[in-house]
This record gives C-alpha cells, sequence and structure tokens, in this order.
C-alpha cells in the first residue's frame, strides 16, 4: 500500500484525497523501511528516528517526502514548523499525542493520538510538537510537501 501512496499524483488542491488515501492505510509493510540503510542521519541528538520511505533526491519530479518516525518512549520532538504545503501524519503503532501552539508560540490545545489516526499541520495553523508519553517505542507516518524542507525547531 505505500507503494500505491507514492505513485500517486498529489497537488494541495487534493490535500483532502490525500488524507483519505493515507487513512485507508492499514498494512504493515511500513516495517521493511525500518534498517539501517534508510535511516536518516540527523545532525542533532533527537528523540526518534527516521526511516526514509521516499525522498524526492530519488526523482526530482517527486512532490513529497515520506518517512516513517520511530518514537522513543517518555520523549517528545521540540515545538517545530513544517514544508509549505505542510505535514500528513498516520499513527501506525502505538500511541502519540500531539501539543499545538500559536505563531507567537503560545500553547493552545493538545490530544491524544491512538494507532490509526491520521492528522495534518501546516505553519498557517500554527506550529506543533508530538510525542510518545507511554513506555513503549511507537512508530508514525508522515509525509512533508513540498520536499527536501528542513524543518526549523524551536526552543
Amino acid at each position: 500500500m505505500l507503494h500505491h501512496i507514492t505513485t500517486q499524483k498529489h497537488g494541495i488542491q487534493q490535500l483532502d484525497n490525500c488524507i483519505d488515501l493515507v487513512r485507508q492505510y492499514k498494512g504493515n509493510d511500513w516495517r521493511t523501511y525500518l534498517n539501517t540503510q534508510n535511516m536518516y542521519k540527523f545532525k542533532e541528538k533527537t528523540n526518534y528516528k527516521k526511516f526514509k520511505v521516499l525522498e524526492s533526491t530519488e526523482n526530482p519530479l517527486q512532490t513529497f517526502d515520506m518517512y516513517v518516525l520511530e518514537w522513543k518512549p517518555q520523549r517528545e520532538s521540540p515545538i517545530h514548523n513544517h514544508a509549505k504545503y505542510g505535514c500528513i501524519q498516520h499513527i501506525l503503532k502505538g500511541t502519540l499525542f500531539e501539543k499545538r501552539y500559536s505563531p507567537e508560540m503560545n500553547y493552545l490545545w493538545g490530544r491524544e493520538l491512538p494507532t490509526g489516526s491520521v492528522g495534518y499541520m501546516d505553519n498557517h495553523m500554527g506550529f506543533h510538537r508530538i510525542g510518545n508519553a507511554t513506555d513503549d517505542i511507537a512508530y508514525s507516518l508522515h509525509i512533508y510537501s513540498p520536499a527536501n524542507y528542513h524543518t526549523k525547531f524551536f526552543l
């Protein structure tokens, strides 16, 4: 199924269709990407591992990057921004949480994200952080558009 998602042509006007397509994904082929060959190399210490499913460097016409993230127990990301057209996320295994912030970095609200949850975030909505408050490793799928965006992290 991940291959099917990556071969679709998506534009910003088709965001709802993309979210629906991601919501339909119930497979476990994402596990095949959990290896050191696909691991994204971080410059800074992180609370998660990022595994490449698809990057635009493999296809210059690709308009998005796709990763599976492995979340360590009791850890969270820094507050961060997103690429111009945002990020679709799908919780593959486990339970994560999301905390949303205004552009002025004021806390707005938070929610629990159980397995199967699908969400969307872009900079017009503010910023957020994702984390794992459980004692088990959790996994999520993230699709960023446009591709090749370098996330800005806030303290």
